[in-house]
C-alpha cells in the first residue's frame, strides 16, 4: 500500500483532555484529541498555521496541569491540528514517561498519573488578544 506520510514512531493515546493554546496574539481553549511522547492533535476554535509556535497548558482530570511551553504546528487540517513539543521540562517528561508507560503495562503508575480519567466533553472557546 503506498503512503505519502512518514510512519508513527510513537504510540499516540487518545485522550479529551481541555488544553488551552495560543501565542502572542491569541488564546484558545481546544481540546487534546492524542498524544505521544513527543507530540499532540488538537482541536480548537481559532485556527492556526503549519509552522507556528505556540504554548500548551494541558488540563489533566485528577492531576497537575502539563505545561508546553514550546510547541510547532505540523499539520493542520480545518480546526484540528498536530503539534511537536519542544524542550519539555525535567517535570513534564517525566509525567509523559509516567503515562505512557502506565498505559502500555510497563511499571505501575506514579500518584500523580490518572490513565483511566481520559475521556469527556470539553467546550471550545478562544480569544483574540
Amino acid at each position: 500500500m503506498y503512503r505519502n506520510a512518514p510512519i508513527r514512531r510513537h504510540t499516540r493515546f487518545p485522550v479529551r483532555w481541555a488544553v488551552t493554546y495560543g501565542s502572542r496574539d491569541f488564546t484558545a481553549l481546544g481540546a487534546l484529541v492524542d498524544f505521544s511522547r513527543v507530540g499532540a492533535h488538537l482541536a480548537g476554535p481559532i485556527p492556526v498555521n503549519v509552522g507556528m509556535k505556540l504554548s500548551l497548558r494541558i488540563l489533566i482530570p485528577e492531576a497537575t496541569d502539563l505545561c508546553i511551553e514550546r510547541a510547532t504546528v505540523q499539520w493542520v487540517k480545518g480546526l484540528d491540528f498536530g503539534v511537536q513539543a519542544h524542550d519539555l521540562s525535567a517535570e513534564a517528561q517525566a509525567w509523559l514517561n509516567d503515562f505512557h508507560d502506565q498505559v502500555l503495562g510497563q511499571r505501575p503508575p506514579a500518584p500523580s498519573v490518572r490513565a483511566d480519567v481520559v475521556r469527556g466533553q470539553v467546550p471550545l472557546g478562544g480569544t483574540r488578544v
